[in-house]
């Protein structure tokens, strides 16, 4: 089959347009049911939620909606890291570090704009230019005068499907870790935050659990000065059951093919590592973490990072690694640390205005009612084949991004066509 490749100046098919931040001084111009989206939340394909929204005072006032479907790009930023493409899949507001491009012509799908881009973020990375404040920018008119090969409509409509079968399954598996990971913090939440068991018990009711769980917590409370907890249970610190191990490799120590976190790498809310980088070219100390490892991103822990190690690695220093002190204490280690209440106490003692940091020796002071090992021990075992499942979940995650970001350029070039790609996927078993 012959296929019409024709070059195209991208600003030629393609309208752009720039969001808007309402003052944030105003709170009637906030927490309304407008998404208004920032770089830092364009971590997926498909945006139509946020962190903050917009109040239709605060649309009104100086918002921006763009259109649905449009492509969303951020132009200024942290673009060094990674340059963040999106989807809007509703009307959304956006800021002024955000372009939406739509296309005009119709020789351009406008879901091809978001491919046609992502196959093409070595060639941006290479126009991002220094703004003089340690964030980069990608000037609007060098992007416009990008010229790209562009397929027929038919081709353009084949490719789109191609990928989006591939994001699809990707979307599917996190999903399903998201749910995995849901179900662990309730039941976290229940057994050590709320007591339900030991409540239950107290009030001459059913746990619901079976003998060998249920006959692990008791059934009254005392008082403490943390007001009342489990009869039997501790008061104590997270050291008492966890280690900062606090090892690191100097850059000569560090091989190339080493696995490297950064807090860029790991998502919010979510313990799911499916993302990292290598050692090589790292130029300064890294923390050292083992497979099992819980890390817990301290610079600005309002973000919420806690991840559970998959794998040996290095990590930023800006990662507080944490092990468990004794067996099967991981799974209760790491669902603490990802609690909101652990959360909101760290940001609390965060010192700096600007970059707030938290450390171990301030995570220690969080003071909480312990159970007995057992209980904790069983815990973790119940937790285990979820911590396995996500852990598999992110394998498969990662070796389908990675060869879907390995076809895309080729593809979207020409290099590549859609047969020879699909064969491809059989032979790997995709």
């Amino acid at each position: 089959m012959v296929f019409e490749w024709r070059d195209f100046r991208l600003g030629d098919l393609t309208t752009w347009s720039s969001g808007t931040t309402p003052s944030k001084q105003n709170p009637s111009f906030w927490g309304g049911d407008i998404p208004w989206i920032s770089g830092t939340v364009m971590r997926s394909k498909n945006l139509c939620e946020s962190e903050l929204y917009l109040t239709q005072e605060g649309l009104d006032n100086k918002g921006k909606l763009c259109k649905k479907n449009s492509v969303l790009l951020l132009v200024r930023g942290d673009l060094f890291n990674r340059i963040p493409i999106s989807i809007a899949t509703k009307s959304l507001s956006f800021n002024q570090d955000i372009k939406a491009i739509n296309s005009v012509s119709d020789d351009l799908l406008q879901h091809y704009i978001y491919y046609l881009l992502e196959g093409n973020k070595k060639r941006l990375s290479n126009i991002v230019e220094f703004t003089g404040l340690g964030a980069g920018k990608l000037d609007t008119k060098l992007l416009q005068d990008l010229t790209f090969k562009i397929p027929s409509i038919d081709y353009q409509e084949s490719l789109i499907n191609f990928f989006t079968s591939i994001d699809s399954k990707i979307e599917l598996i996190n999903k399903n870790s998201e749910t995995l990971e849901a179900l662990a913090k309730t039941l976290f939440k229940s057994w050590f935050i709320d007591f339900d068991p030991v409540r239950a018990k107290s009030q001459g009711c059913s746990t619901g659990l079976p003998n060998g769980i249920n006959e692990l917590f008791p059934d009254s409370f005392e008082e403490s000065e943390f007001g009342d907890i489990p009869t039997g249970w501790k008061l104590g610190n997270l050291d008492q059951i966890a280690l900062n191990p606090r090892e690191t490799a100097k850059p000569f120590q560090m091989d190339s093919s080493y696995r490297y976190i950064g807090l860029e790498h790991m998502p919010r809310e979510s313990i799911a590592l499916s993302d990292s980088g290598t050692a090589e070219n790292l130029a300064s100390n890294k923390n050292v973490f083992k497979k099992g490892d819980i890390l817990f991103g301290k610079l600005r822990p309002y973000f919420k990072k806690t991840g559970c190690a998959q794998f040996d690695g290095v990590c930023s220093t800006d990662i507080v690694v944490v092990r468990e002190k004794f067996k099967l204490c991981r799974g209760f280690i790491c669902f603490l640390l990802a609690s909101n209440t652990f959360i909101d106490f760290t940001v609390a003692l965060s010192s700096g205005t600007r970059m707030p940091r938290t450390s171990w020796n301030q995570m220690c002071e969080f003071l909480l009612p312990i159970p007995q090992l057992p209980l904790v021990q069983i815990f973790g075992e119940v937790v285990s084949p979820i911590l396995d499942k996500i852990r598999i979940n992110s394998d498969q995650s990662i070796s389908l991004s990675s060869v879907r970001n390995t076809l895309l350029p080729k593809l979207i070039s020409g290099e590549l066509r859609i047969p020879d790609a699909e064969k491809m996927l059989e032979e790997v078993g995709i």
